[in-house]
């Protein structure tokens, strides 16, 4: 082989490198999220209605229920303890999606504990 054609193959070789690092690093960032997606997420998917709310930038106490897969009067129960934060708007409670991504990011998207006696204490506490 000659230096000629050695010369063009390493020209090619980092002409197509440098053409493809962008894409590459793209899908690395997209293979990247995709792992992140936890199998609540993947279970949600298929829930048109909460497909929808997931959507909403701010959300009613009923909204902000559904998409944490507790009921609404949990969620007041969550605010009074003072784990969620939210804005009045006359006598409605706003949530914040931000707020309640924060919220589901630091309990992991688990599902929600069953309301024993121990679990009702401990929510009617003050943080």
């Amino acid at each position: 082989m000659s230096t000629i054609d050695e010369a063009l193959r390493t020209a090619i070789r980092e002409a197509v490198a440098e053409g493809l690092r962008e894409p590459l690093a793209q899908l690395r960032t997209a293979l990247e999220a995709a792992a992140r997606v936890t199998k609540w997420d993947a279970e949600a998917r298929g829930d048109p209605e909460l497909a929808e709310i997931r959507q909403l930038e701010y959300l009613t106490a009923e909204e902000a229920g559904k998409l944490l897969r507790i009921g609404r009067h949990t969620v007041y129960k969550l605010v009074n303890a003072g784990y969620l934060k939210c804005t009045r708007f006359g006598k409605k409670l706003i949530f914040s999606r931000a707020e309640l991504d924060a919220f589901m990011a630091q309990h992991g998207h688990h599902a929600a504990e069953i309301m024993t006696a121990d679990v009702r204490r401990r929510l009617a506490r003050p943080a």
